[in-house]
């Protein structure tokens, strides 16, 4: 009973980083793609921001090629677990941002593209908020992954004798 479990949770883990992975490599990937092919927009919306302002021309380009990389890290197993602690990190900072904004400044700056523009700095905050702590769980969870489908260095050279299939889904 004890092993039931202990596979349930690591099929649970693994569901859970395969979709968290998938959504934001497509969140980055969008997000990344749409500021890169609006940039005068998006490096307006930074110079608007009261604390942005003064480094709006740099992070207008850092920002997306940021967000590519953590796309490519994310492709990668090798690099995923990497990737999913950068994304931690860019969607916390940038839920931070959007909570002191919310709180501190006193006119918000309006500039996002595409699907996203419709929604309000406080949807924003909940779903970077929501997608931040994904984020982490999923990080957190991964060396479940590494545990489920780890060989000894002896099980190759035999073979895999033994060692049945993976235990990914």
């Amino acid at each position: 009973m004890n092993d039931h479990l202990r596979v349930m949770n690591r099929r649970q883990a693994i569901i859970l980083i395969q979709a968290v992975t998938f959504v934001f490599i497509t969140l980055l990937l969008y997000t990344a793609l749409d500021k890169l092919q609006h940039l005068e927009r998006f490096r307006f919306t930074l110079e608007a921001s009261p604390w942005l302002a003064s480094v709006h021309r740099p992070f207008a380009v850092m920002v997306p090629l940021v967000e590519m990389a953590i796309v490519l890290l994310l492709t990668f197993p090798r690099t995923q677990r990497f990737g999913l602690g950068l994304s931690s990190a860019l969607l916390g900072a940038f839920t931070v941002y959007v909570a002191a904004m919310l709180v501190f400044a006193p006119k918000l700056p309006c500039g996002c593209g595409g699907i996203i523009n419709t929604l309000s700095w406080k949807a924003h905050l909940f779903i970077n908020g929501t997608l931040t702590l994904l984020a982490i769980l999923s990080w957190r969870q991964y060396p479940k992954i590494k545990r489920a489908v780890s060989i000894s260095p002896g099980e190759y050279e035999r073979g895999f004798q033994g060692a049945g299939e993976a235990e990914y889904l």
